[in-house]
């Protein structure tokens, strides 16, 4: 799979990657590259969801997140599947090997 295919499996989704809080648009796509032939249908993807929350706020976790919900490891697809199922919470993102991959929903 070529990076201009995973970039497509997010657009087909109705979603493309952006920059995160944490990690910019070039970081976020070259972690999806690497090993590239077996990242889609791999179970390595997770996805977290929450509210912020000022009384989460300390030095580990500035942005107050209060995590709600979060996945067992599952593919690409079914990653992408259940975060639209979340984007109505404060934050969703899907993480790969400990990056995050902000969300960003268009059409729906």
């Amino acid at each position: 799979m070529t990076g201009d295919e995973i970039l497509d499996t997010f657009k087909d989704q109705g979603m493309r990657i952006e920059l995160g809080a944490q990690f910019s648009v070039r970081g976020q796509i070259a972690q999806l590259l690497n090993g590239v032939s077996e990242i889609q249908d791999a179970e390595k993807f997770t996805v977290i969801a929450g509210k912020y929350d000022d009384g989460y706020i300390d030095a580990e976790n500035p942005l107050g997140e209060n995590i709600k919900f979060a996945s067992d490891l599952m593919d690409l697809d079914s990653a992408i599947e259940t975060a639209k199922e979340y984007y109505g919470y404060h934050f969703v993102y899907i993480e790969y090997s400990g990056q995050r991959l902000s969300l960003s929903l268009s059409g729906t």
